[in-house]
Formats: C-alpha cells, structure tokens, sequence
C-alpha cells in the first residue's frame, strides 16, 4: 500500500493505495491542474493568496486572525496553520509552533482537543514526522471567512 500527497500552489492531492490506482488518480489531477492553469492564464485571474496590507508587506499573524475572525478553537487552529503555512512558509506544524503564533496574536494557547477535533473533521491532517498540515477542506473552510457569511457546514463542532 502506497501513499501520496502532492499540491501544487492552490491544488491538492492526497491519495492511497495500490500503484496503479495512485497512478490513475494522479493522471487525473494533472490533466485538472492543466485545464485550471489553461484557464487562469486565459482569462488572468489572480492566485487566491494575495491579500497583503496597503504598504505592501505581509499581513501580521495578528492581523490575518482579525482579517478571519474564526469563532471556536478548531477553527482558530486552521486559521493559525494556514497563516503559518501561506506567509512563514511552513507546510507543516507542531503544536509548539501554534503555540508560539498565539503569544504573537497574544490568545490563549489551543486546547488538545481542538487539534484532535480538527483532524477528525477533516481540517487537518497528520503529517510524517509528527507534524500537522491544513488540509483542502480545511482551505475552504479559512477561505470563506472573513467575508461576512461564513459556512457553518464545515467544522461545526468548534
């Protein structure tokens, strides 16, 4: 049994299984990323990882949190390892490394419970090592806040 994660900038593959099924699959993500990249150079959409303060230096983590407003802890989480992953270049996390990013947003450090919440709904996942990485969903989930209707479907439980 084999294993495979790969993203390649806002897409994301995560398969398991014999050779020829991880084979399969990963055909089919590449022709997907194909006709997505064909279609953004066609019609110049903009990457999604953009939002940046007006005098053009990265967002704070204090301020990516406000700019979020999650409401729960599980949701705190995958806000603070989106933020850890999309603007300090860390795909993966430990527990040291959020707890580090609230003294900076200056919140209480997350309860156990949250990252074990987190990966059971999906938002996370366990990397090698012993790390922990944000999931697709969990991208979705950070993605929609902050716009003023967040999606409640996903991570409910926080």
């Amino acid at each position: 049994m084999e294993k495979l994660r790969l993203k390649v900038g806002d897409y994301e593959l995560e398969v398991e299984g014999e050779q020829a099924f991880i084979e399969k699959h990963l055909a089919a993500f590449d022709q997907r990323i194909a006709s997505f990249v064909a279609g953004k150079e066609q019609f110049g959409e903009t990457p999604r990882k953009t939002v940046q303060r007006t005098d053009n230096r990265s967002l704070s983590p204090a301020e990516f949190y406000k700019q979020k407003r999650p409401d729960g802890g599980t949701k705190t989480l995958v806000v603070l390892g989106s933020y850890l992953r999309d603007y300090r270049g860390q795909a993966t996390f430990r527990r040291s490394d959020i707890n580090t990013i609230c003294e900076e947003v200056r919140i209480k450090h997350i309860h156990a419970q949250y990252y074990t919440l987190a990966v059971q709904q999906g938002l996370l996942m366990e990397a090698e090592g012993g790390g922990l990485s944000v999931t697709l969903t969990g991208d979705e989930l950070v993605e929609r806040m902050g716009r003023g209707s967040e999606g409640q479907a996903v991570g409910a439980a926080s």
